[in-house]
């Protein structure tokens, strides 16, 4: 059985069912029992917030919350490396968002902004608030949400906090749609987004 509180869900092209919990690590359902990876088998805590499949490989990118928290690389079932150091928020390595994109990069939001995973270091890129949500849009650009500053939009290189906003700048999470249009989920309702003004 499985009773914890979940955080996130996430399923592999092997159909199995993964899991992440609050202090109950990272649990994987196989069509018949569930398992749980611990701090005792790498996890770097207890508490999986997001978790983010590379459709590629099927493995997982896992982030972490708490005292020694970080981005885990799951592959084949186990821990194979874990990521963490982030110069815009010294002593925190939380990580509250996981995406990997079209073309294989992993993003992360941390306590300060988001961060690109680049050849084992993290590109960091300053949102002054935690991102809790991400997700890649029609074009290959990154929106983020925010604990309390609402949206914003990383594009070539560029950051920007969205104008005006969703109901509450509390950000739960992001969706974007076939027809590009991005959906929020906030504190304070859903909201969508098409291109030039807010919608809800």
């Amino acid at each position: 059985s499985m009773s914890d509180e979940v955080l996130d869900l996430a399923e592999t092209p092997d159909g199995v069912i993964w899991a992440g919990t609050n202090n109950g690590g990272l649990s994987r359902f196989d069509g018949g029992a569930w398992t749980t990876l611990t701090t005792d088998q790498g996890l770097p805590t207890m508490t999986v917030k997001s978790i983010a499949v590379d459709p590629a490989d099927g493995s997982l990118w896992v982030g972490t919350l708490g005292v020694g928290a970080g981005l885990a690389h799951v592959v084949g079932g186990a821990v194979a490396a874990v990521y963490r150091g982030f110069t815009l928020s010294p002593g925190s390595d939380n990580v509250r968002a996981t995406l990997v994109t079209r073309d294989r990069e992993v993003w992360i939001g941390f306590d300060r902004g988001i961060a690109r995973l680049n050849a084992g270091d993290f590109d960091e890129y300053d949102a002054t608030t935690s991102v809790t949500a991400l997700a890649e849009g029609a074009h290959g650009e990154i929106w983020f949400g925010t604990g309390s500053r609402g949206v914003g939009r990383y594009d070539a290189g560029q950051l920007r906090i969205l104008p005006g906003g969703p109901p509450s700048g509390v950000i739960r999470d992001l969706f974007v749609d076939a027809a590009g249009v991005l959906w929020v989920a906030t504190a304070g309702g859903a909201a969508r987004f098409e291109g030039a003004a807010w919608l809800s």
